[in-house]
């Protein structure tokens, strides 16, 4: 296994796309952080809005104004950014871990490998440690090249020393768990491009889809009696007091005209566009078990999916190897 892991990492090391992904996996999240902060600097009233209102402060001068705008902008949390770059994280797994090994199986190094007395155990293992251990490593490294960005642009901090390991330890097993999964379908498909072009199907699959499903979780399952439907066109409104009281004045500023009024259903109850029941408990599952919605957690920093993307990850891992081994010791490599 050691002489496995040897050859693997001088290989995997030497290659132009692990060299090319960990350029571009740290450009980005240089970047990232700082694009946000000269848009922070540019449209101070889109990332103030939720805090406070500039124009009801009675600046002085434009120094004045500027100058509290960049104390703003210092007082943001930086943790709020550091992984932002998830996504792309999440298609650059795929390339590396398909052209690593579908590499082994196009050298003919496989075969050779089993003639001098390797196991397919060990062959599978050592593959798939390789390559986690080398995501987790650009990983890491975008994340530190964010966080020290982050640093230098966004001055406070919101969570612990603690909470931010925990994120930390969660974006590493969900790096782990996709690329777990990256592995069986190369171990499997013996093929170069086969494997590249499946696994970032995959990734497009499961980033639309993820979007989906968090967005219909995060919509609330009951809507109470403000909010209505225009019939001819299913625009939702929710209205700031009742219908009874609302004017023409208030359903025009809403976008509604006067004829229309008389088409708005009322949606009290069961919102109609969310799952109820037991499709909305499969949707939770997937929320929580799959690396896409995962890493959208993780981007958009709901810490209380951490522990349930730990376990779900650690899960995801275990089978996903298990399933490996099990079917490659049955393959015919000839």
């Amino acid at each position: 296994m050691i002489r496995l892991l040897r050859a693997n990492y001088a290989r995997i090391f030497r290659s132009w796309y692990f060299q090319l992904g960990v350029v571009i996996f740290i450009i980005v999240n240089v970047v990232m952080p700082i694009s946000t902060y000269r848009d922070m600097k540019k449209y101070p009233e889109y990332y103030t809005q939720d805090v406070i209102d500039l124009d009801e402060i009675p600046f002085e001068s434009e120094e004045e104004r500027d100058e509290y705008i960049e104390y703003t902008i210092k007082e943001t949390s930086h943790e709020g950014y550091m992984f932002d770059s998830g996504g792309l994280f999440f298609f650059i797994i795929p390339i590396i871990v398909g052209l690593f090994i579908g590499t082994d199986y196009s050298d003919g190094t496989i075969r050779n490998k089993l003639v001098v007395g390797h196991t397919r155990i060990n062959l599978y293992l050592a593959n798939l440690i390789t390559c986690i251990s080398v995501s987790v490593l650009i990983y890491l490294a975008g994340i530190a090249a964010s966080y020290i960005t982050c640093l230098i642009c966004f001055k406070n901090d919101v969570l612990s020393a603690s909470e931010t390991f925990l994120f930390v330890i969660a974006g590493i097993l969900i790096t782990a768990s996709w690329t777990a999964i990256c592995t069986l379908i190369s171990m499997l498909l013996h093929s170069k491009a086969g494997s590249v072009v499946i696994t970032l199907l995959i990734a497009c699959f499961m980033a639309i889809f993820s979007v989906e499903i968090i967005y219909a979780l995060t919509e609330p399952e009951f809507l109470d009696e403000n909010v209505y439907m225009l019939e001819e066109s299913a625009t939702i409104f929710e209205f700031s007091k009742p219908f009874e009281e609302m004017t023409e004045e208030d359903f025009m500023d809403q976008g509604i005209t006067p004829g229309e009024i008389d088409n708005l259903v009322s949606l009290k109850g069961e919102n109609p566009n969310v799952p109820h029941g037991v499709k909305r408990e499969i949707f939770k599952l997937v929320r929580d078990a799959s690396p896409g919605c995962q890493i959208q957690n993780l981007a958009d920093w709901q810490d209380e999916y951490n522990n349930k993307t730990i376990l779900w990850s650690s899960v995801i891992i275990l089978l996903t190897t298990s399933a490996g081994i099990f079917v490659f010791r049955k393959q015919n490599l000839k």
